[in-house]
């Protein structure tokens, strides 16, 4: 046994840990990192080597003894011991991700399954090139132990190729999908997959003859449209999953707002009927005795439901709108006829005005200025459609992310903003056409429903 051959050994080792640990972190970009990250990464990094400068002594031991004492079933049992080898540090590097991230198990063990792929293509890339030229034999021959240090350099060169074009093609969109309970089998499926092409195909290339180059470059390049397959698989699939959450979570919140709404309803109704009452009797007692009650008239208004639209659900959701409007100093001004709205669902009006009008008072309260806090609603039939429109002062411009003006609020900030995917999902239901524009202080968000009897109803 020869340190410098063990050196080598080692170096193949290292580009593999350095592979799986920079694309552990370029496909985590999403995760909530632990305190101290870099530290922690730093430490992990390092671990990796160490382990993996253990184990593969262990490997280089088993084929140095194979090699020389049991030649006929040395490609059998080298394969299975770099099967362990590959799939302990594999597992190692999962564990390092759960000290790293403040995730769940099951995100690092895709996210580190994913980089495995990235580390199996650029291999076979390095493998292609060194079987086509004889790289190794010409620059260990020529420049000794320096041949292996530049041969090291050149697998971490195809390492960094691959990751950057992963980046550009795939990562920046995996990244933006959650990895929840729901995605359980979508996401085991892939890491099986995933080990199944890179350790089992990938170990054909033992049993084929060096000398047949062709037959080997050949396996190569199938084994890497196969990872590349594998990448595209895992893209689509977790985009369908991601997609179906969002659409669940989207359904629930509207379904909230319903509920929410018929709470209200039966709220304002039981209150108009008391505010009702009430003012008959501070009208009768101010004719007997001479009191001045106008000011105790007036607070009871405040709860009485006087404004009309047509529209039976905007109404109820205007009066608890207006209400608070009233009470945090806002100026809401409503020329409303949404009698025409009526092809829309409770379901969907609930959730389409709810959300609008949430949206506008959290923006209308951070403005200081009192003078400036307003909310301007204007719904009007329009020429066979009917224009739908929400105005209302801001402290600060809106960002347009993704298409959509970029939401603000604290509970919604891990819910990617759901609330204004829910205005643009119903829009589109009932083939509207949703516009927004923020300028001189105002933003405006309008929707221009077609008036149509084969209207879309939930």
């Amino acid at each position: 046994m020869s340190p410098q051959v063990y050196f080598v050994y080692f170096c193949a080792t290292a580009v593999f840990v350095i592979a799986l640990v920079c694309g552990g972190l370029l496909f985590s970009a999403g995760f909530q990192k632990r305190s101290r990250f870099p530290l922690r990464y730093c430490l992990t990094s390092l671990c990796l080597l160490a382990f993996s400068a253990l184990i593969t002594l262990g490997y280089y031991y088993v084929d140095y003894t194979m090699g020389a004492n049991f030649p006929n079933a040395y490609p059998v049992v080298i394969t299975l011991v770099s099967f362990v080898m590959y799939i302990a540090i594999f597992l190692a590097s999962v564990l390092a991700m759960q000290f790293d991230f403040k995730e769940k198990p099951l995100p690092c063990l895709t996210t580190m399954a994913m980089s495995y792929i990235c580390q199996h293509i650029a291999y076979n890339i390095y493998s292609i090139i060194n079987t086509a030229s004889s790289l190794e034999i010409s620059v260990i021959t020529n420049l000794g132990y320096w041949g292996y240090l530049l041969c090291t350099l050149v697998q971490l060169l195809c390492v960094a190729f691959v990751l950057f074009l992963v980046y550009v093609t795939f990562a920046r969109r995996i990244v933006q999908f959650n990895i929840g309970d729901s995605m359980r089998s979508s996401a085991v499926f892939i890491v099986v997959f995933s080990i199944v092409i890179v350790l089992v195909l990938g170990s054909i290339l033992n049993f084929v003859p060096a000398e047949n180059k062709i037959v080997r470059i050949f396996a190569m390049c199938l084994l890497i449209v196969c990872c590349v397959f594998v990448l595209i698989l895992y893209t689509n699939i977790f985009r369908i999953r991601s997609m179906q959450n969002e659409l669940d979570e989207v359904t629930r919140i509207n379904q909230s707002e319903h509920e929410h709404f018929l709470k209200l309803k039966r709220d304002m109704d039981l209150v108009n009927v008391k505010c009702h009452d009430i003012k008959h009797f501070i009208t009768v007692a101010g004719a007997r005795k001479g009191v001045d009650l106008s000011d105790l008239s007036k607070a009871v208004n405040i709860y009485d439901t006087t404004i009309k639209t047509g529209n039976d659900i905007i109404d109820t959701m205007l009066a608890e709108h207006s209400l608070y409007c009233s009470t945090h100093k806002i100026n809401l001004t409503v020329i409303a006829d949404a009698s025409s709205l009526s092809f829309i669902s409770v379901t969907d009006m609930c959730a389409l005005f709810g959300n609008i009008m949430e949206n506008a008072v959290e923006a209308v309260d951070k403005v200081k200025d009192e003078s400036a806090r307003l909310i301007n609603i204007n719904i009007r039939p329009v020429a066979g459609q009917v224009f739908f429109c929400v105005e209302n002062s801001y402290a600060v411009e809106p960002d347009i992310v993704d298409g959509l003006p970029r939401t603000t609020k604290k509970y919604e900030e891990g819910s990617h903003g759901y609330g204004l995917k829910s205005i643009k999902m119903i829009s589109e239901k009932y083939d509207g056409v949703l516009s927004y524009k923020a300028e001189n202080g105002l933003f405006r968000i309008s929707i221009l429903f077609p008036i149509v009897s084969e209207a879309k109803t939930a």
